[in-house]
């Protein structure tokens, strides 16, 4: 019989997962109802339903005649007609529920990685609780739900991570070949932007935590190794949609990897939820048609940020710091690539063979999640912090800092920026009730926190800053999925 110790360790991981999963993922729970919205109405349950009608009657569809005058659909990376565990799935489970099931699968996987990856360093239960809301709730998450293979990959970046991290710590070749293992497994989902940020944080956390991997001749070897696995099983996916590609408009008239590219301004959106509207009133089209709300409202939760400021400022470990402000960098660059002179125009591998890296911004919200978790479990350490006149200004030495800010101003002196500030003139942004609402969570935030030092105990602080963050992206957040429920008929 278990015991009460032993219970207690096996609940903790399941009641991270599920508890937050239920309460915001309610409306597509019953079998009557499904995650809906265009991509999915359009492209994948047709995918899925093509793919389950194939395979019950016998036959895979290599090809069929009702797309065109004929279409080898398989070759279609994004159908996910040649994952093994698609296929499976889609027999036994149907083209709806199967997909349930997969979110529901990888979605634990993540959430689970992410609780033994953060209790490695230390981070107590509601730190974790913490992480894994700003991680798979924030705006990023909720909003992209309509990208199917795009989301299932990016809840398993913290897996990937932990894999990482176990291969780190041992340095057991095992780890390194379930990293690939990954790897390959995601690029059968046929979203090769979410596997090249996968592949990032990755590396991004293999380059801080293993020095020696920076050593030419040790990292050329395990980048040939990878690249050679890699390669080799994906090889039955990567042939046929390479020959589609051939075929198709952007292998004669390119695209443009700056495409979608977030405006500086648009940062705006990481700090306060739909700030040029929502539904009929959204305006961020106004300023292009690459703007779309799915891609541009990232809002991380205002309770986060607080707290994520103050992890930074309290955290000491310098690996883990160095790989978190990796992520963020990474975003940083990748969000606002357009508007960044010189790499705007440089084809950088790999990077430029995809558009709307605002996506990026997953890599962000992962850093932040840590950050914040870490505050919430160890507020005590940051006390001290919270005397104002002592914060230090980030001092900039670096000589280089002032020519390219310039560049950048003057990068920013377009149509463009002229068009945002004058939709904020003309009050497309409105002070309504979500506004008070976002006003008062954050300072019911810092009342809370800097209450700490007098009265309130570490542990009922914690707990305050949970139940803070919880409203704070439930309020603003739970709406979104329901806009994407629909009902079977």
């Amino acid at each position: 019989m278990l015991k009460k110790e032993q219970v207690l360790k096996i609940l903790k991981p399941i009641s991270v997962s599920l508890i937050p999963y239920v309460l915001f993922y309610l409306p597509i729970l019953s079998k009557n109802t499904y995650l809906g919205g265009s991509d999915p109405t359009k492209y994948f349950y047709p995918s899925r339903y093509y793919l389950w009608e194939s395979l019950v009657n016998g036959r895979f569809p290599f090809w069929t005649e009702r797309i065109y005058s004929g279409f080898p659909i398989y070759a279609d990376s994004e159908r996910v007609f040649l994952h093994p565990l698609n296929i499976l799935v889609t027999v036994l489970m149907g083209p709806f529920d199967s997909y349930k099931f997969l979110h529901l699968m990888f979605y634990t996987l993540g959430s689970t990685a992410l609780y033994i990856f953060l209790r490695r360093r230390g981070f107590s239960y509601l730190g974790i609780f913490a992480a894994n809301l700003i991680y798979y709730f924030s705006f990023y998450h909720l909003f992209h739900q309509q990208h199917f293979n795009f989301t299932l990959t990016t809840f398993s970046i913290p897996l990937g991570i932990l894999l990482a991290d176990n291969f780190a710590r041992t340095k057991k070749i095992k780890w390194f070949y379930l990293i690939n293992f990954l790897v390959v497994l995601f690029l059968y989902f046929g979203s090769f932007q979410s596997v090249l940020i996968l592949v990032i944080a990755i590396l991004f956390y293999l380059v801080t935590n293993i020095p020696e991997i920076i050593n030419r001749i040790i990292g050329l070897k395990l980048m040939f190794l990878s690249g050679l696995l890699i390669l080799t099983f994906s090889l039955p996916l990567l042939v046929p949609t390479f020959q589609l590609y051939l075929k198709a408009n952007r292998s004669t008239f390119g695209l443009d990897f700056t495409q979608g590219s977030y405006h500086p301004l648009m940062i705006v959106n990481v700090i306060y939820p739909y700030f040029f509207g929502n539904g009929s009133n959204y305006k961020w089209n106004m300023v292009s048609s690459e703007y779309g709300i799915h891609e541009t409202y990232v809002y991380v939760g205002v309770v986060a940020l607080v707290c994520g400021f103050l992890g930074l400022k309290s955290l000491k470990k310098q690996r883990f710091r160095n790989f978190l402000l990796l992520n963020i960098s990474a975003f940083l660059i990748l969000g606002i690539i357009k508007f960044i002179p010189f790499y705007n125009n440089i084809p950088i591998p790999l990077i430029s063979m995809f558009r709307y890296w605002g996506r990026s911004i997953v890599l962000f919200d992962f850093a932040l999640a840590c950050l914040a978790g870490y505050f919430v479990s160890y507020p005590s350490k940051s006390i001290e912090m919270l005397k104002f006149k002592q914060f230090e200004l980030i001092k900039i030495k670096h000589p280089l800092v002032l020519p390219v800010g310039l560049l950048i101003i003057l990068t920013l002196l377009n149509s463009r920026t002229l068009l945002i500030m004058k939709l904020f003139v003309m009050r497309a942004f409105v002070p309504d009730r979500s506004f008070f609402v976002w006003l008062t969570l954050l300072a019911l935030t810092l009342v809370t926190i800097t209450s700490c030092k007098t009265s309130l105990k570490k542990d009922l602080l914690s707990y305050s800053l949970v139940i803070l963050l919880f409203v704070d992206l439930f309020y603003f957040g739970n709406g979104i999925i329901r806009s994407y429920t629909r009902t079977l008929k």
